[in-house]
């Protein structure tokens, strides 16, 4: 690609050497004026914004700093502000997507996209941040930490970070977000203290299932529930997960829990076919059309 996406113009070509493409500054091909790049491989070529908030609509800017800022995995903080100058990014795509209902008093229409009936929201948290109010001191964000501490023995600089919870009147739900890929796999030295008895039915099928991701996020979301029902959930790409229902590991994975009509997957592809039924701004639904069925889901070519 050698024309600006934004604005149509040329290109410019630096100067320098071709490298695997980390952020917008690693980028061979550029619009100066846009704050454009476009990655450096030859295949799947991804649109990488200087600016990481070019890259989400102005009206969901809102707040976005102050809960960025207290991510509750300081460690990966300042990657994590980079990784969302890419379209591909999921933290951009979860971001845009929750924030949107919250910020909008449509959180009954998102509890409808995701299945669930219509109750009353008391918040959602991005990175284990709420949204209502982004604060070191909040109490769901501090019960959270001190879980992650005492109950999984995490470093305080490594701590999990989950992608997005809703907590409404009865439910907790963490929801973990797929955007490009399949769910990742971790070795099995790293699931060991996220396999509580309580909460699965057979540490073997866990394990051999390898979801570090989606084990850990059931073991700390069952914890953090308490009187509350707990559900997790999983969303991505039909076509990720229509090939990775073709692998043992996600009938393992499902096999395991202890509470297996808690674990709900659901497609990105089904959600934003759906909002079109519903009282939803235009922009938005052009913004999650975009991302979910244009041209290779962010990629160029």
């Amino acid at each position: 690609m050698d024309i600006c996406p934004k604005c149509g113009e040329p290109l410019t070509i630096e100067n320098i050497p071709q490298k695997k493409t980390t952020n917008y500054n690693d980028c061979i091909k550029k619009c100066k004026t846009c704050g454009i790049g476009i990655s450096n491989s030859k295949t799947n070529q991804t649109i990488i914004y200087k600016n990481f908030k070019d890259n989400i609509p102005k009206s969901l800017h809102y707040k976005l700093d102050d809960i960025l800022k207290l991510s509750i995995n300081q460690v990966s903080h300042k990657q994590k502000i980079i990784r969302m100058g890419f379209v591909t990014s999921e933290d951009t795509l979860s971001w845009i997507f929750f924030s949107y209902f919250i910020k909008n008093n449509k959180t009954d229409i998102l509890l409808k996209l995701l299945g669930f009936k219509i109750e009353e929201v008391v918040d959602i948290y991005f990175w284990g941040v709420s949204y209502n109010d982004p604060s070191i001191n909040n109490n769901f964000r501090k019960t959270l930490v001190n879980i992650l501490k005492d109950k999984f023995n995490e470093e305080e600089k490594y701590y999990s970070e989950p992608d997005i919870i809703i907590e409404t009147k009865t439910k907790i739900m963490f929801i973990e977000v797929k955007y490009n890929s399949e769910n990742s796999t971790g070795k099995v030295e790293k699931i060991k203290k996220y396999l509580k008895k309580e909460y699965f039915l057979d540490f073997k099928k866990a394990n051999k299932s390898l979801y570090y991701e989606l084990i850990r996020n059931w073991s700390i979301g069952n914890v953090i529930s308490k009187n509350k029902e707990y559900y997790l959930l999983n969303i991505g790409l039909k076509r990720n997960f229509d090939k990775e229902n073709t692998k043992e590991n996600i009938i393992l994975f499902h096999e395991s829990l202890n509470n297996k009509n808690n674990f709900i997957r659901l497609t990105w592809d089904k959600i934003v076919e759906n909002m079109n039924n519903e009282e939803i701004d235009l922009y938005f639904i052009t913004e999650m059309n975009k991302k979910i069925f244009g041209k290779a889901n962010g990629h160029i070519a």
